[in-house]
């Protein structure tokens, strides 16, 4: 993972100071926030200079671009809109009586130029110290929440996959609660000696059970996104691992009853919704969850029944 800042602009004609000076300037300046959108395709502002860094997940398109640029240069690039019914077999425009035009044939499309200002190289996850992982592990957590908030769930789930991806990194690098660091059997003396010296850079070492603690919030997080994303199957196995870490998360036991229900995974749903009303004993929201079971699962069953009772007729 490569963590860089760039400074750039995009439909924009401004002309940029040169120099150290407007470097050592620009290098203070700190990230633009822009609040992504789920009606546009540039989740950037236009016609203006934007510190944007790389890796979040701000912009796909223009992260894209950045990653084969220079700074000074100038990136063109055509947004065109996606049109489902041109991708419709004959038969299928025909039924839906289309009456494509020569305008629709052509859609229309927008051209952008994007400047880059400058450029700082950040680190790879190999040539930072253990403290700064956990910083960016927590940041990207954080922020991950922030869009949750704002209803912007795929950027949501992003910054959690960022966080977990850099947080696998820091496995082996944790303390006991005396303070005196984990160490892996596996590892030879120099490995270990650097570790050593590493962790008295640092300025924070997470515990064992900090780190399973928010590797495990991550994945249940990372569960109520893809819920909510309809990705039930990919929720099961995110509140799976997180249920694992932490057995007393109560979201992600509620998440796993969420995902198995939708699967019509019905036995599984009880289990974990079960669980939850044995950490939570009343929960009102565990309660109405496992009625909801039953229910589908009657449902289920009397479907079933009548499919196979036709196969006998």
């Amino acid at each position: 993972m490569d963590i860089s800042e760039s400074q750039w602009s995009l439909g924009g004609t401004q002309k940029v100071e040169g120099g150290e000076k407007a470097r050592r300037q620009h290098s203070s300046i700190r990230v633009t926030e822009h609040p992504r959108s789920q009606d546009s395709v540039l989740q950037v502002p236009l016609d203006r200079w934007t510190m944007l860094r790389v890796g979040e997940g701000q912009c796909d398109v223009i992260e894209g671009c950045l990653e084969g640029m220079r700074a000074g240069e100038t990136c063109e690039f055509t947004v065109r809109p996606h049109q489902q019914h041109l991708k419709m077999a004959p038969s299928d425009l025909h039924a839906a009586q289309f009456e494509i035009t020569t305008e629709e044939r052509q859609p229309k499309s927008e051209c952008f130029s994007l400047q880059l200002h400058s450029f700082t190289p950040g680190k790879e996850s190999w040539q930072m110290l253990p403290a700064e992982k956990w910083t960016w592990v927590l940041s990207h957590k954080q922020r991950g929440s922030q869009r949750f908030v704002q209803g912007d769930i795929w950027g949501a789930m992003h910054s959690y996959c960022c966080a977990v991806k850099l947080l696998i990194t820091l496995n082996g690098y944790t303390r006991e609660k005396d303070g005196v660091p984990n160490a892996d059997g596996s590892r030879d003396l120099e490995t270990l000696a650097l570790n050593t010296e590493t962790e008295a850079k640092s300025t924070h070492i997470q515990t064992e059970e900090e780190y399973r603690t928010i590797k495990a919030e991550l994945h249940s997080n990372l569960s109520l996104c893809q819920l909510r994303l309809g990705q039930p199957a990919k929720a099961k196995d995110s509140s799976i691992k997180a249920t694992a870490l932490d057995p007393a998360n109560v979201k992600a036991w509620y998440r796993l009853g969420q995902a198995c229900l939708q699967l019509e995974d019905f036995v599984e749903a009880r289990q974990a919704f079960g669980k939850v009303l044995e950490l939570q004993p009343g929960s009102a929201s565990a309660q109405n969850a496992l009625k909801q079971v039953n229910t589908k699962a009657k449902e289920f069953d009397n479907k079933l029944g009548k499919r196979l009772s036709k196969m006998f007729i």
